[in-house]
C-alpha cells in the first residue's frame, strides 16, 4: 500500500465557491486520482470552501456541501474569515490564497487547484488571468519555503483561469459533471432583497443554460 507523504502530487485540494467551474475542478481531480492508482481512497481531493457574503453565499454554501457529497469528498471551511473585511480584492485573493495553500499542505496535498476563471463569454480579462497566475506562483513559493524538508513538492495551479464559456461548458459535459448542484440551482436560498437577489440566480443561470445546451446538454437529462 503506498503510504502518503507530505506534498503528495497525486492529492489535491481545490479551492470552490459552489459554481460550475469548481465542480469541474472538484471532478477532474477525483477523476485524475482514480486513474492514477487502484487504492486511491487517502489521495481523494479535499475540498477548501471559498465563501463571501452576498446574496449569493447560502446557496454556495449548499452547493459545496451538495458537491462533496455526490463525489464522496471532504469539505475544509476556513475557521475564521478575516480577508473578508479587507478593502482589496487583491489582498482578499492573496490572503485566502496563503490560508489556503497551507491547509492543503497541512493535509498532504501536493497541489492547490484554484477555480478561478477571468472571461465573460469568450471575452478573457489578461491582465486577471496574469496576476492570478503571478499569484499563485508567489505563494506557491511562499508556502514551499514552511514544508518539511523530506516533503515532496508543492504547486498551485489554475488551469481554468482563462477558458472560454463554451469550453467550460463542454468540459462540464464530458466529465459528467451533475451540473443541478451549481449554487445558481437553487434560487431559493437565495439572501437580501428578493428581486435583486433573484436576479443573479436567474442571470447566472440563464447563461450558462444556454451556452451548455448551444454544447449539446439536455435540461431534462437532469434527475
Amino acid at each position: 500500500m503506498r503510504h502518503q507523504l507530505p506534498g503528495d502530487p497525486a492529492h489535491a485540494m481545490v479551492v470552490s465557491d459552489g459554481g460550475l467551474v469548481s465542480l469541474i475542478a472538484c471532478v477532474a481531480a477525483k477523476e485524475r486520482v482514480l486513474a492514477s492508482t487502484p487504492d486511491a481512497s487517502h489521495l481523494m481531493p479535499v475540498i477548501w470552501a471559498s465563501i463571501t457574503p452576498g446574496p449569493t453565499s447560502r446557496a454556495r454554501a449548499h452547493a459545496i456541501e451538495a458537491q462533496a457529497t455526490a463525489l464522496g469528498l471532504e469539505v475544509v471551511v476556513p475557521s475564521a474569515d478575516a480577508a473578508n473585511t479587507t478593502n482589496s480584492a487583491g489582498e482578499h485573493a492573496t490572503r485566502e490564497l496563503i490560508d489556503a495553500a497551507f491547509a492543503a499542505v497541512s493535509r498532504g496535498c501536493g497541489s492547490l487547484v484554484l477555480s478561478d476563471r477571468h472571461a465573460d463569454g469568450d471575452m478573457v480579462d489578461l491582465s486577471s488571468v496574469a496576476a492570478t497566475i503571478d499569484r499563485a506562483m508567489l505563494v506557491s513559493r511562499l508556502v514551499s519555503l514552511d514544508m518539511p524538508t523530506d516533503a515532496g513538492s508543492f504547486e498551485i495551479e489554475a488551469p481554468y483561469v482563462d477558458l472560454s464559456d463554451r469550453q467550460v461548458a463542454e468540459l462540464a459535459i464530458d466529465l459528467g459533471a451533475p451540473i443541478q448542484l451549481c449554487w445558481w440551482w437553487h434560487s431559493e436560498l437565495r439572501d437580501g432583497k428578493p428581486d435583486a437577489a433573484g436576479a443573479i440566480f436567474k442571470r447566472e443561470h440563464e447563461r450558462w443554460a444556454s451556452v451548455l445546451a448551444q454544447c449539446g446538454w439536455r435540461r431534462e437529462a437532469v434527475a
